[in-house]
């Protein structure tokens, strides 16, 4: 016989540690972003200039960008694996592209907290404070569970975007 409250008890410690969980990577998320401003704010000062009138078109080529990312590198990584010379190529391709997706939500994040700001702020950019409202957006809709999957794609999509685009300039420049 099963008791009713051990299920209940359950349940509730698997909330609490989904909550925790989500809690320590808006930290790590928060930690990452912070020294990326410390070392590298260049990067959001181009992300301002890029995306301070946007458009939907190029919203929609952002997004496109990202989404042929997020199928070509796996695919080009995959037949670098068969070619025995170039499997050093497909390791380090498969670790940018890790590093691309965990970075598209701070990009993504930012780019949010940069729109927002613009919006209801006249004052001053503070980049890290720019980056934490964001990254708090993203974090608050992660509790909304139709939401949760839309919103991480989304920001995933134009995150990838982002960083493909900031890439692109420092080739131009």
């Amino acid at each position: 016989i099963i008791k009713t409250d051990a299920i209940h008890t359950a349940d509730a410690d698997v909330y609490v540690q989904f909550i925790v969980n989500k809690v320590w990577s808006f930290l790590g998320l928060v930690f990452v972003f912070a020294i990326m401003t410390a070392f590298i704010p260049r990067i959001f000062s181009l992300i301002q200039k890029k995306y301070d009138k946007v458009d939907f078109n190029a919203g929609i080529e952002t997004f496109t960008k990202g989404l042929v990312f997020l199928i070509i590198v796996p695919v080009i990584s995959i037949i670098c694996l068969v070619i025995p010379f170039a499997v050093p190529m497909s390791l380090i391709l498969m670790a940018l592209y890790v590093t691309s997706i965990y970075l598209s939500r701070i990009f993504a994040g930012y780019l949010i907290g940069y729109k927002i700001w613009q919006k209801y702020f006249k004052g001053d950019i503070n980049i890290l404070l720019v980056g934490i409202i964001g990254l708090a957006i993203l974090f608050v809709l992660d509790f909304v569970p139709i939401i949760r999957g839309v919103c991480m794609m989304i920001s995933l999509l134009f995150g990838i975007g982002i960083i493909i685009e900031l890439f692109n300039n420092k080739k131009k420049a």
